[in-house]
């Protein structure tokens, strides 16, 4: 593997492990109904998802004590929970655990990886048709990778691929800097 690659490879990892853009949502699912969720976010808004039903408010954690404040038809509610261990347990004896997710920005990275990893070895191929159609497989390799990873087609489209859409245009970027280095470091060494 050349200079090249290696930043390339280099730069998609680091931006993929630094970037924590989806860690800012903690996920609790309920135990009984998992169609059931309560989604904490780091500005102290939630939303709730419950019998069918989208609430979003503000909430506060004091300790172990989780408040949620919201409303739902005009009037005013305070639920308070217990959240200890990654589990919430509401005062109606609901249990919510933390959904662990793999972040999107990982997942696409590595999509990301693979789709360059068989552009590299495409090019290898004499055949330009071959080449090319390999080329463009390699990129659909990539958004296949995604899938399973998804929570549903939205979010495979409009998360998942908006990063993969920046990793590969920023790798192209750097692969034209890097490529049109190395061109003048060999005209100038003729």
């Amino acid at each position: 593997m050349n200079i090249k690659t290696s930043a390339l490879f280099l730069f998609i990892i680091l931006f993929g492990f630094l970037n924590n853009a989806y860690a800012s949502i903690n996920k609790y699912i309920n135990k009984a109904d998992p169609s059931e969720s309560i989604e904490l976010h780091e500005n102290k808004t939630f939303i709730l998802s419950e019998s069918g039903i989208k609430m979003k408010g503000k909430y506060s954690l004091a300790g172990t004590e989780l408040v949620l404040n919201f409303k739902f038809k005009g009037k005013d509610y305070v639920v308070k929970a217990l959240l200890e261990n990654n589990i919430i347990t509401d005062n109606n004896g609901k249990i919510w655990s933390k959904n662990f997710q793999i972040p999107p920005l990982l997942i696409s990275t590595i999509a990301a990886i693979i789709a360059i990893i068989f552009l590299i070895l495409s090019n290898k191929i004499a055949n330009k048709y071959v080449r090319s159609l390999s080329q463009v497989a390699s990129i659909f390799a990539g958004i296949l990778f995604m899938f399973p990873f998804a929570e549903s087609a939205i979010q495979a489209r409009s998360v998942l691929g908006k990063y993969y859409f920046y990793i590969l245009i920023v790798a192209a970027i750097l692969n034209k800097i890097f490529t049109n280095k190395n061109k003048k470091n060999q005209q100038a060494n003729k």
